[in-house]
């Protein structure tokens, strides 16, 4: 039976840390300056391949200490960087309420997942979700995806995967996995149409 698998950052939901950043900062140019300044993107990829945040508290103290109270309300007040999109969340509904199977593959801490896990219901549409942090494997790892296919038991000819990040596709690509890079959600139903009704 066919199956879909969703990333989740930047496709059912916008994740951005500025939108957190400005509440604390509250001036564009230091929000900017606070990211670089941190190496705020390297750390929190990090996290999302299993480091712990109370790591990353340390090597900030050490980079750039002058930053660091602000970088410890990240993860207490993760929600607040992510807004839902809801013409994609709307196809997801669509698609459970259709019985196709759904499944989650997204690059994510597994301290701060917990936290969208239970605030957001839509998340009750998936059969089963792996999280990077959790497996300390990161997406674009081919090794990632092998292991999705085996836990899911997915034959790649019959996956749709769906991710916002050019470098994942090519890499469930590479395996055989029907892929589709998300840049609009028009573009990404009319896609997912097409592939389920192929034989």
């Amino acid at each position: 039976m066919k199956s879909i698998v969703f990333d989740f950052g930047g496709v059912l939901l916008d994740w951005n840390p500025r939108y957190l950043f400005k509440k604390i900062l509250k001036d564009d140019l230091l929000v900017e300056k606070f990211l670089d300044e941190t190496g705020f993107h390297q750390w929190n990829e990090l996290t999302d391949a299993g480091v712990l945040f109370s790591e990353i508290v340390g090597r900030v103290e050490q980079k750039a200490p002058q930053w660091l109270d602000v970088w410890k309300e990240y993860q207490p007040r993760f929600l607040e960087t992510l807004i839902p999109i809801p013409e994609n969340i709307k196809l997801l509904k669509d698609l459970h309420q259709q019985g196709v199977p759904l499944y989650g593959l997204t690059n994510w801490s597994n301290e701060t997942f917990p936290m969208a896990l239970s605030k957001y219901s839509f998340f009750s549409c998936f059969k089963d979700i792996l999280v990077s942090g959790k497996e300390k494997l990161i997406k674009p790892d081919v090794k990632i995806f092998n292991l999705m296919l085996n836990r899911f038991e997915l034959a790649p000819d019959k996956c749709f995967f769906l991710d916002d990040n050019l470098n994942n596709i090519q890499a469930a690509k590479s395996l055989g996995i029907y892929s589709h890079h998300v840049v609009n959600s028009a573009e990404l139903r009319a896609d997912v149409n097409a592939w389920l009704g192929k034989n």
